[in-house]
Order: C-alpha cells, then sequence, then structure tokens
C-alpha cells in the first residue's frame, strides 16, 4: 500500500510528464512559422513636431499617445527626452 506522499508525487510527475509537448513537434510549429525580421517587429520612429512635442506633459502619456496615434511607450520616451515632466491631474473637490 503507498502511502499519501507517494500517491501525490506519483502524480505529481506524471503532470510534469504530460504537460511536454512530443520533442519533435515544437521544432516542426517553429519551422512552420514565417519569421519575422527585426524590421518587420520594430515601430516605426516617428517623426517629432513641435505641436506634438507641445501635447506632452499636458495630458497623460497614454491619451497623448491615442490622440497621436503612437504608442504609449513611444510618448513616454519622447517626454524622458525632452524632460518634461509628467503629468498631474489636478485634485478636484
Amino acid at each position: 500500500m503507498k502511502t499519501p506522499q507517494q500517491n501525490s508525487e506519483e502524480q505529481a510527475h506524471d503532470t510534469r510528464q504530460r504537460k511536454r509537448p512530443p520533442p519533435g513537434l515544437v521544432g516542426l510549429v517553429k519551422a512552420a512559422l514565417p519569421r519575422q525580421t527585426e524590421q518587420e517587429t520594430a515601430r516605426p520612429t516617428p517623426c517629432w513636431t513641435p505641436n506634438m512635442d507641445a501635447l506632452l506633459g499636458l495630458d497623460t502619456d497614454h491619451a497623448v499617445a491615442a490622440k497621436l496615434g503612437l504608442e504609449r511607450d513611444q510618448v513616454f520616451y519622447r517626454r524622458l527626452m525632452l524632460r518634461i515632466p509628467v503629468f498631474k491631474a489636478p485634485n478636484t473637490v
């Protein structure tokens, strides 16, 4: 007769083995997927205009990104490079 600890160890061992895909399957799936080059995955760098720069710090990075059609990270990085402080909403009562 097995102890509860032995049963739980066997179950844990069985689940670890079941989660792994067959060895050759991973390579086949990766080979079938089209490869993306670094240029395809990279976001284009926007040409920042003075009008775009003027919006930085007047609203949240997320809101400015939505207005300009950019990603938040692009707006965040540009604001940091220009040393513009983070937008802080005024306290409303």
